[in-house]
């Protein structure tokens, strides 16, 4: 008796489901993981730490959380970096979501993303880039929304010109970020302001719990999925996409949780704990240092949001 194979239902080619075709390969590892840390890194390492610090009640346990909200992340980049070697097409969670449970959940993600969450995500960041660039100059609200919407407006275009230039802005952004950051934690580990090994715990205390507290320092680790959405882009996926996706987390473990140490170095836990707007009080807390007096004052913190 000859067993009949059953067909796989309502299975489309992998290129016609994703428009894979005509695509030009022209990202390569380093844009790759230049999309995950830029994508990663933006407001939140400087608007999370006091919350975090607040909700734990101690510097140490607010590292630990920082760490652990790291490791939590990069266990998901692992299994995405599984996923997109196996499919390394054009499309991200869409696709996943498309291939397991079918069509129509793929669909709606999609929809979603398209009509609401990207979108908002993309108008939220314009607003608080305009927001911080008012910290240099001073504009109306008015002012910052046509800000928000011309720097909109200039990504979507370099985007449009192709995948390269788009890959070299991204690029670009990333260093503009990274270097400024760098400088910053290396020069605060080396203060002499606080001592972090006789730390003591916040008299003032949110009370939340290490768990709660790790959910608030995901928000800030979130974003690196994105590069999955450019997978049929990317050269040798199979081998750059894991690398990028697993190598640009593990940075951004490491940026966080020296920025945390940094910041609590230079800055009184109880003042980081109260204020909402870390990079402020910081620039405030150095002018009288010579070392960084010129430093942060030209930090581009605009573009640590992008």
């Amino acid at each position: 008796m000859v067993m009949k194979k059953r067909p796989r239902p309502n299975v489309r080619r992998r290129e016609e489901r994703t428009g894979n075709e005509g695509l030009r390969q022209g990202l390569g590892f380093g844009a790759a993981f230049g999309i995950v840390v830029g994508m990663v890194i933006g407001s939140g390492i400087f608007f999370k730490p006091g919350i975090v610090l607040r909700d734990t009640g101690s510097v140490w346990m607010s590292v630990l959380a920082w760490a652990l909200g790291g490791i939590i992340t990069l266990a998901a980049g692992l299994t995405i970096a599984e996923l997109a070697a196996a499919l390394p097409v054009t499309g991200g969670l869409y696709v996943y979501l498309e291939e397991t449970y079918g069509r129509l959940w793929g669909f709606l993600f999609g929809w979603v993303q398209t009509t609401i969450s990207f979108p908002g995500s993309v108008a939220a960041l314009g607003i608080v880039f305009a927001t911080q660039m008012s910290l240099f100059l001073p504009m109306t609200s008015k002012t910052q929304t046509l800000i928000a919407m011309g720097v909109i407006f200039l990504l979507v275009y370099g985007n449009i010109l192709g995948s390269k230039q788009g890959g070299a802005i991204q690029v670009a952004f990333t260093v503009a970020k990274l270097l400024p950051i760098a400088l910053i934690t290396v020069i605060g580990l080396r203060q002499d302001s606080h001592d972090l090994l006789a730390a003591a715990p916040l008299k003032s205390s949110g009370g939340l719990g290490l768990g709660t507290t790790i959910l608030s320092t995901l928000w800030a680790y979130d974003g690196w999925i994105a590069v999955t959405n450019v997978a049929g882009e990317v050269r040798q996926p199979q081998r750059n996409l894991p690398r990028a996706i697993i190598g640009g987390l593990g940075l951004v473990l490491i940026v966080y949780v020296s920025i945390n140490l940094a910041m609590v170095k230079v800055l009184p836990a109880e003042q980081l704990a109260a204020s909402l707007r870390q990079l402020v009080m910081w620039r405030r807390c150095y002018l009288g240092q010579e070392v960084l007096a010129g430093l942060l004052q030209v930090l581009p913190s605009p573009l640590l949001v992008l």
